[in-house]
C-alpha cells in the first residue's frame, strides 16, 4: 500500500563455499607440536644410549664418547643443511616425497643401537671401527630427526600463515631438555638397553608418520599458486 513503512526482508549472506572440511586446526597443531617435541627427544636420547653400547667394547676410553660426540654434531649440521636445502627447493610435493624417502631408508637402517657384527675382535682401528657402526646404525635415522624441526615449522608456516610456529622451537628444546634428564633418571636404571633400542625403533616409527603427516596437512592447506591474468593490449 502506498505510503505504508514496510521493510524489506534482509537478505542473508551466502555462506561461502570454500569452507574447510579438513581437521581442526587445534588438533592440527597438536599433531605438529608432537612430532617437533618427539623427534628431538629421541635425538638426545639415542646419544647417550649408543655410547653406552660402543664404550665398553672399546675398554671405556674418552676418545669413543668423544669420537661419538663429533659424529652427532656433524650428522646434526648435515641434516640441518639437507633440511635447508629441502626448503629452498620451494616444492612442498617434492620436499615431502623426499623426506619420505629417507624415512623409509632411516626404518631400514634401525635398530639404532649397533648389533653384535660391529664388536670388535682386534681393535687395530677403532675410529674407522666405530664410524663403520654409527654410520650403519645410526646415521639416517639421526639424520631424519634432525632435519624434522626446520622442515615441520616450515610446513607449518605454510598450513597457518597467520599463526607464529615459533613454540614449535620451544617445544624442541623441551623435547632435548626432557631426554636428557628421563635416559638417566627413569630409563637407564629400569629398562635395559636393548629394551630401551626396541622403544626408541617404535617411537622412531610413530614419529615418523607423524611427520609425514604434517608434510601432507601443509599440502592440503596451503594456498594454491593464482595464475597471472593474461595481458591485454
Amino acid at each position: 500500500m502506498p505510503g505504508s513503512s514496510q521493510k524489506s526482508p534482509k537478505r542473508q549472506a551466502p555462506l561461502s563455499s570454500s569452507a574447510d572440511p579438513g581437521p581442526k586446526p587445534r588438533s592440527e597443531g597438536l599433531i605438529f607440536a608432537l612430532a617437533v617435541a618427539c623427534s628431538a627427544f629421541l635425538i638426545f636420547l639415542v646419544q647417550p644410549m649408543v655410547g653406552k653400547r660402543l664404550l665398553p667394547w672399546y675398554g671405556g676410553a674418552p676418545g669413543v664418547w668423544a669420537l661419538c660426540l663429533a659424529f652427532y654434531q656433524t650428522t646434526l649440521f648435515v641434516g640441518y643443511a639437507y633440511a635447508y636445502l629441502l626448503i629452498r627447493l620451494h616444492r612442498p610435493r617434492l620436499e615431502l616425497g623426499l623426506h619420505g624417502l629417507l624415512f623409509v631408508a632411516a626404518l631400514l637402517a634401525l635398530p639404532v643401537l649397533p648389533g653384535d657384527v660391529f664388536r670388535p675382535e682386534t681393535s687395530s682401528n677403532a675410529t674407522a671401527e666405530i664410524l663403520v657402526a654409527l654410520v650403519s646404525s645410526v646415521a639416517l635415522p639421526f639424520l631424519f630427526l634432525a632435519a624434522t624441526g626446520p622442515l615441520v615449522q616450515t610446513w607449518f608456516a605454510r598450513a597457518h600463515a597467520m599463526r607464529t610456529p615459533y613454540f614449535l622451537y620451544a617445544l624442541s628444546n623441551a623435547g632435548s631438555l626432557l631426554a636428557l634428564f628421563t635416559y638417566p633418571f627413569f630409563l637407564e636404571p629400569n629398562l635395559g638397553l636393548s629394551a630401551t633400542g626396541s622403544a626408541w625403533s617404535f617411537g622412531f616409527a610413530a614419529i615418523g608418520v607423524a611427520v609425514i603427516a604434517c608434510g601432507a596437512v601443509a599440502i592440503a592447506r596451503s594456498p594454491a599458486p593464482t595464475e597471472a591474468a593474461p595481458f591485454r593490449s
